[in-house]
């Protein structure tokens, strides 16, 4: 082999040439053979070349240096030498022989392959010279080519070799015999692969989310352990970090990789998105370093990977892909919008006002952008959105059109709307083609009362739900207030004591809200005006409700505040407002004043006289009356009656000018009233210093009465009381009967006249009550009736009776007719006690006639002639000396002449 190797000796009869020392061989007698020296050396004579193939006798083969001995039976030239003839094998390829008849004659041989795992390398490198051992370092391609074939080899027993006829030459350029794969050549010694793997580099593509991991040999996938592999943003201990999480399913890295040095890993969801969520982690070189764990992951004999500590990325790629929003959930209930993306984005970059949910997918109406909302400030692949109060409300209010059911609730956003964590912007998603919501939970929570106001000054009671309600549901007449947390049951007597009150309606507005304005009827609010110890501040005011109060916009029925819980008002406005006349009305058919006041007023406070003045014009001049005792009989309200005194109702009509039409009605109120907050009445009209109109006029079409009348049979007058005061009187009207019946005995005069009527209109300050009116009779209708005998002449014997013609009042209404039959008694009657005085008298001595004229009738058969005396003026007297013959006495027809 020695010789072999030498390239230059022996390899032709040119250069072979052969010395000899004297001690190469001796003789049979011990002689030794002539030298024959190098210069002398002689040429063979006959040359015969090496033809014969060389020959691998064994092989030796090394996993932990790589290092694979050939050993030939003869020395190989090493230029020769060709690698990729040499296969390792796990085994020999045996064969056998089956009978494929049951004719032994026309048995058949048939090879039967064992399974096999071989790999031909591809390169290496000859550490040696020509040599009978080749040692050949293997390449890294193909010694872990051959680790990562599980089973080649690992042991003396999976260690097989086999070689082409063109794998190495001989010195002679002879070409080895082969080995073939059946009976391929076990190894002779086996050295396994004790050296543990290592990382020797990684990269990572945050684009496509790969990390490939590069170890010095090639590792077993199946052992690779996800969660020994971490990343850091640095290599201080306040870095961001993130251990790669193991499973099942595309949620979790995995690697589908060969066995080989390099291993490719798919970063799961999981891990790709909370590596983007750690911000910086793994945004650029100088923040991706990776950690791992003794053992994370095994070579192909078992040896443990070795520990690494903050290893620097390689190669690195920034995520440049946009993210696209995915789905999207949104839970009524909860006031929660979740966002779900491709991707973790920056949850600081998301513009809310850049969501809008619309009803369809490509006809944006309704529409709702998103409003007074928050995001949660975590970097996530879902962005929870917590829904304002305010917005969640305002969706609340569309809830007929939109996200009702999930058949209505798209979402639209704008590219400007969310970055992810490398600032790349979302895909847009146009209001034409909309997303259609995933999951929505509508709302199934109860609305509930959490506060109100009350102002007591505009009437208006401001009720603030924590949700959207339907105003058109509201039921009013369920709502109460009472001065306590509780309220007067109908079932107990015991707290029948608090005031409560129950509304009758209001007016509410159109749109449906979390907050419920209700504008208090006026029948309302002064009815809780009335009540001194209700809603008179914070401390007296509470609200009650039931559950058919109002429902909210999917329906559900409101909590009900109970008896005994009742809701403190959070806000009270008192009433500061003066109470104002809105409208009253004069009747002077029945003596009323009718007062509307803007507000329940405290009658307790009303003062009448002197402060309730009458003008008859807009200014305070001309005629005016002051009301002096009239009176009040109403309860606390906003209507307030006053009933005119007949004093004041009879003064009224007295002065005919002031309150006899709408046109000249004027009312002052000075101070008058007092509402049930201490309010004193404002004395203006319209804010100007000015008396207030009527607003209705009732004039009077009531007819006077005759309420009784006195005879002064004495002084000859008729006094009368009326009802009300009364004009034209017309005496001829009035007849004096003595009494009621209308038979033949009835005696009876009507006056044919007056000497003076004496009324309130003569009266420079107006009548009293009731109005009275004196007729002073004709002295010929007095001794007519003194000459009625039967008629007058005592309480029994005096009546009254009248025609419509006696009187009118000041509206023109004609008195009540008194008839006959139901004549007036007299309430006083005076009898004549003065003396009937001779007025006149004549004598006539022709005809022997002496008339003697008295003041009143006299009675003839009283008459004593012998009381007569006529004397002259010189002291001649004559006294009569008898009665006058029978008829001799007679009267005249007024009875008042003898």
């Amino acid at each position: 082999n020695d010789i072999k190797r030498d390239t230059c000796l022996a390899t032709s009869q040119n250069n072979t040439y052969l010395s000899v020392s004297a001690s190469a061989i001796v003789d049979m007698n011990q002689n030794g053979i002539l030298m024959i020296g190098q210069n002398q050396a002689q040429q063979a004579s006959v040359f015969i070349p090496d033809t014969t193939s060389p020959h691998l006798l064994f092989f030796d083969l090394n996993m932990t240096s790589g290092v694979l001995d050939l050993y030939f039976d003869e020395t190989v030239n090493a230029s020769s030498f060709d690698s990729h003839q040499v296969t390792l094998l796990s085994n020999t390829i045996m064969l056998s022989t089956q009978n494929l008849s049951s004719n032994a004659t026309n048995a058949s041989l048939l090879y039967v392959l064992t399974s096999v795992l071989n790999y031909t390398l591809t390169g290496g490198v000859l550490l040696g010279s020509n040599d009978p051992v080749m040692h050949l370092q293997l390449s890294y391609t193909d010694l872990n080519a051959i680790k990562a074939i599980v089973g080649l080899p690992t042991s003396p027993s999976n260690a097989f070799l086999s070689i082409t006829n063109a794998t190495v030459q001989d010195m002679s350029k002879n070409w080895n015999s082969p080995v073939y794969s059946i009976g391929a050549l076990p190894v002779r010694t086996f050295t396994a692969d004790t050296v543990l793997p290592q990382l020797i580099g990684y990269s990572l593509d945050m684009n496509n989310n790969i990390l490939i991991l590069t170890f010095d040999e090639s590792v077993n996938v199946s052992s690779l352990y996800i969660g020994g592999f971490t990343l850091s943003s640095s290599r201080v201990l306040s870095a961001q970090n993130w251990t790669l999480k193991s499973g099942y399913g595309s949620l979790y890295s995995n690697s589908k990789s060969l066995n080989q040095p390099v291993v490719t890993v798919n970063l799961g969801y999981i891990d790709s998105n909370r590596i983007k969520t750690l911000y910086p982690l793994a945004t650029s070189n100088s923040t991706t370093y990776l950690s791992v764990v003794f053992g994370s992951v095994l070579d192909m004999v078992g040896n443990p990977v070795v520990a690494i500590s903050s290893l620097q990325v390689s190669a690195f790629w920034a995520d440049v892909t946009p993210p696209m929003l995915v789905a999207f959930d949104l839970n009524i209930n909860t006031g929660l919008l979740a966002l779900q993306f491709s991707e973790t984005v920056n949850a600081s970059s998301l513009l809310i006002s850049k969501l809008v949910l619309q009803s369809n997918q490509s006809y944006p109406i309704p529409l709702l952008a998103v409003s007074n909302s928050s995001v949660v400030l975590s970097n996530e692949v879902v962005l929870d959105v917590n829904l304002g109060f305010t917005f969640l409300n305002s969706l609340k209010a569309l809830y007929d059109s939109l996200c009702t059911n999930a058949g209505n609730c798209y979402i639209s956003i704008s590219g400007t709307t969310v970055a992810d964590m490398q600032g790349n912007m979302v895909v847009p998603i146009s209001n034409t083609s909309a997303l259609h919501v995933r999951n929505l939970t509508i709302d199934t929570n109860p609305p509930s009362l959490t506060s109100f106001n009350l102002d007591m000054n505009l009437g208006i009671v401001t009720l603030y739900f924590n949700e959207t309600v339907r105003v058109s549901t509201l039921n009013l007449t369920t709502l109460m207030l009472s001065q306590y947390a509780y309220y007067a049951s109908p079932n107990t007597t015991q707290y029948n004591s608090v005031q409560s009150y129950t509304l009758t309606g209001g007016m509410v507005q159109v749109n449906n809200y979390f907050i419920v304005t209700i504008n208090l009827t006026l029948l309302d609010l002064n009815a809780i005006k009335i009540l001194h110890s209700l809603a008179t501040g914070s401390d007296n005011t509470f609200i009650f409700i039931t559950a058919s109060t109002v429902s909210d916009m999917s329906g559900n029925a409101v909590v009900p505040v109970m008896n005994g819980s009742g809701l403190a008002i959070s806000n009270f406005t008192p009433d500061t407002t003066p109470p104002d006349v809105s409208y009253y009305l004069l009747d002077m058919n029945t003596g009323q004043i009718v007062i509307t006041f803007t507000e329940s007023v405290d009658t307790a406070t009303l003062v009448i006289p002197n402060r309730i003045i009458f003008y008859n014009t807009s200014s305070f001049v001309g005629l005016s009356y002051v009301l002096v005792n009239s009176t009040c009989r109403s309860s606390n309200g906003p209507v307030v009656r006053i009933d005119l005194s007949p004093l004041d109702l009879n003064q009224l009509k007295f002065l005919r000018n002031v309150a006899s039409s709408i046109n000249n009605t004027y009312l002052h109120l000075n101070n008058t009233v007092k509402d049930m907050s201490g309010n004193t009445i404002t004395p203006y009209y319209q804010g100007r210093n000015t008396t207030r109109p009527a607003n209705e006029f009732i004039a009077d079409v009531t007819k006077p009465q005759l309420l009784s009348f006195d005879f002064d049979l004495n002084r000859g007058m008729l006094h009368m009381r009326f009802s009300e005061v009364v004009d034209s009187i017309v005496p001829s009207a009035y007849t004096l009967q003595n009494s009621l019946l209308s038979n033949a005995s009835l005696v009876s005069f009507t006056l044919t006249g007056a000497q003076a009527i004496n009324g309130p209109s003569l009266l420079p300050l107006g009548p009293g009550y009731p109005p009275e009116v004196t007729i002073v009779l004709l002295n010929a209708d007095l001794n007519r009736i003194k000459q009625l005998r039967w008629l007058a002449v005592s309480n029994v014997s005096t009546f009254l009776s009248i025609t419509a013609l006696a009187a009118v009042d000041t509206s023109q209404n004609p008195i009540v007719l008194i008839f006959q039959q139901n004549a007036t008694a007299v309430s006083l009657w005076t009898p004549d006690t003065t003396s009937p005085v001779l007025l006149s008298f004549t004598f006539d001595e022709n005809t022997g006639i002496l008339v003697l004229t008295f003041d009143e009738t006299v009675q003839i058969s009283s008459f004593n002639a012998t009381t007569v005396t006529f004397n002259n003026l010189n002291g001649i007297n004559y006294t009569l000396q008898s009665q006058p013959p029978l008829q001799g006495a007679v009267l005249s027809p007024n009875d008042s002449i003898v």
